[in-house]
């Protein structure tokens, strides 16, 4: 499946999506993020994973190759069971030496220990590897029940819903059919921006 996708298109999309969030809508905007606290290099959150997508590793391409299934819903569970079972979870301080570290997807699949950030970062560069649609899934900062979190969501065309894929918090390797909708009221608490490797948004209350 592909649709013209542009400014106008991601932000109605958006909005529609996280109906039942409690978030009253969207505003487009850049931000930038510290992805290494030892050099303070800061990133803007799209261009660090669009960056990714050019010229990938080749063994990232064979991973995403690998999990491609005969609909978008099923190439997203391959890519969540194959992420899973690759890489385990280490907080930066362990992994990298580092108190904050965002990790790239190579970096993350040669490692094969990551946090939330390296992990579901891996997760959205193989998605989008294996044929998923930027407009169908974004990477998530925000809180959760115990502190901040990187997350993925995915919007499903067959089932008509957004639902989390997420590697770290409450990993699951569940069809989409049977995963719930996503909402901001039990385990995820609130999103600080929402982004793919075009776009980044921002909830506007």
């Amino acid at each position: 499946m592909d649709i013209q996708f542009s400014k106008e298109v991601a932000e109605k999309t958006i909005e529609a999506y996280f109906q039942g969030t409690e978030v009253k809508g969207f505003i487009n905007t850049v931000y930038y993020y510290i992805v290494d606290s030892k050099y303070r290099k800061k990133i803007r959150l799209d261009t660090f994973l669009a960056d990714q997508l050019v010229n990938p590793d080749p063994e990232l391409r064979r991973a995403a190759n690998s999990c491609t299934g005969k609909d978008v819903d099923e190439t997203i569970i391959n890519v969540i069971k194959f992420v899973l079972d690759r890489v385990k979870y280490k907080l930066d301080i362990d992994n990298w030496g580092k108190n904050e570290y965002w990790a790239t997807a190579i970096e993350t699949y040669d490692k094969k220990f990551d946090d939330c950030d390296g992990i579901n970062g891996l997760i959205y560069v193989l998605a989008r590897l294996a044929g998923i649609p930027r407009w169908l899934i974004y990477s998530v900062i925000g809180d959760v029940v115990g502190g901040g979190h990187y997350w993925c969501v995915y919007w499903s065309p067959k089932y008509d819903k957004l639902v989390v894929i997420d590697g770290t918090y409450y990993p699951s390797k569940i069809d989409v059919k049977f995963r719930p909708k996503f909402n901001l009221k039990d385990n995820y608490k609130k999103m600080w921006y929402v982004f793919n490797d075009r776009y980044i948004f921002r909830p506007s209350a």
